[in-house]
C-alpha cells in the first residue's frame, strides 16, 4: 500500500474526527478538555500532509524555550491558535447568552410591571357623593368634597371655573372643567348640538375688547343652561393659569389669592351663595394645612 495514501487517509480522518468532536462538545461541561483533543487532531491534518512531502522537519531547543521548524512548527501553531480561538468563541457565546437572558428577564419584568400598573391603576369615581369635613377652629364651618363627574353636581349654586388670563374657555369636548362648563351652559337643540354659546358670549362681553386680564382676576357670569340642569346661579371665572408660546399653560404662583378674589367678587356683585362656592379640581394646588376632621 502506498504510504502517502495511508498518511493522507490518516490526515483526513483526524481532521474529520477533530471537527466532529469540536462542534459536538461546544455546549458540553467538558468542553475545555475535548477542545484540546479536538485541535490536536485538527492540527495533525496539515502536519501529516506536509510531513509526507517534507520529512526532514526538526525541532530544536534553546536557552529561553523551544523553537520549531517545518511541519512541527505548523502543528504547534495550529493547535495553539485553534484552541485559543475556540475558547474565545465559547466565552463570547456564553456572554451573549447571558446578555440575552438578562434582556429577556428585563422585558418580562417590564411587562409584569405594566400589567400590575394597569391592574392597580386608580379608576375614576363615577358616583356623585359628598364628604363633609369640619374645621377644627370653626366647627360650624365645613369643607365638602364632591366626587364623580361635574355633570352630577347639583348641590352648589356658585361654581368657580379655573380659567387662563385670556379668559378663553376650553372647547366643548376637551377633558377640562372649563370645556364641560361651557358645553353644559350652552343652549342646545333636541340632539345636543350647541346652538348658542351662552357663557362664552357673556364672558367675551365682560372682557370689553381686552385680550387678557391680570392673574387672580375674577369675572362673574350667568350659568346659562346650568341654571335648570344643575341649580347653578353664578359662575366665577378666575384667571389661575397663564400661557406661554411653546410652553403651554402654567399655574400662577399665588393661587391662594384666587380663592379670596372669588369671595370678594361675590360680595361685590351682592350674590349671597346658598351653599359654599364649588371650586373645581383645577384649584387643588392651593396649599391648605391638613387641619380638618370628618363630620
Amino acid at each position: 500500500m502506498n504510504p502517502n495514501l495511508w498518511i493522507l487517509g490518516t490526515a483526513v480522518g483526524s481532521l474529520l474526527i477533530g471537527l466532529i468532536l469540536l462542534f459536538a462538545s461546544r455546549k458540553s461541561s467538558n468542553f475545555q478538555t475535548i477542545n484540546l483533543i479536538s485541535w490536536l487532531l485538527v492540527a495533525l491534518f496539515p502536519v501529516l500532509i506536509i510531513f509526507s512531502d517534507f520529512p526532514s522537519s526538526t525541532i530544536s531547543g534553546s536557552v529561553l524555550g523551544f523553537s520549531a521548524t517545518g511541519a512541527v512548527a505548523l502543528f504547534v501553531f495550529i493547535w495553539w491558535f485553534g484552541t485559543k480561538r475556540a475558547m474565545d468563541a465559547v466565552h463570547i457565546d456564553q456572554v451573549q447568552a447571558q446578555n440575552q437572558a438578562l434582556r429577556d428577564s428585563l422585558d418580562k419584568a417590564s411587562q409584569d410591571k405594566q400589567q400590575v400598573g394597569v391592574a392597580n391603576a386608580p379608576k375614576p369615581i363615577s358616583e356623585t357623593r359628598t364628604f363633609a369635613y369640619s374645621l377644627r377652629k370653626y366647627p360650624k364651618k365645613r369643607v365638602v368634597l364632591i366626587t364623580g363627574n361635574i355633570q352630577g353636581v347639583r348641590v352648589a349654586d356658585i361654581w368657580v371655573n379655573s380659567e387662563n388670563t385670556n379668559m378663553q374657555m376650553s372647547r366643548f369636548y376637551e377633558r377640562s372643567v372649563s370645556g364641560a362648563i361651557r358645553y353644559l351652559g350652552a343652549r342646545k337643540d333636541e340632539v345636543g348640538d350647541v346652538v348658542e354659546d351662552v357663557i362664552v358670549q357673556e364672558l367675551a362681553s365682560q372682557m370689553k375688547g381686552r385680550n387678557s386680564v391680570q392673574p387672580t382676576t375674577v369675572l362673574v357670569t350667568g350659568p346659562g343652561e346650568l341654571a335648570t340642569s344643575n341649580n347653578v346661579r353664578k359662575i366665577c371665572h378666575v384667571a389661575a393659569v397663564f400661557g406661554q408660546v411653546g410652553f403651554g399653560y402654567r399655574p400662577i404662583d399665588n393661587l391662594e389669592q384666587c380663592v379670596t378674589r372669588v369671595l370678594d367678587a361675590l360680595i361685590a356683585c351682592r350674590t349671597a351663595p346658598r351653599s359654599a362656592p364649588f371650586f373645581s379640581r383645577c384649584l387643588a394646588r392651593v396649599r391648605a394645612q391638613p387641619r380638618w376632621r370628618s363630620s
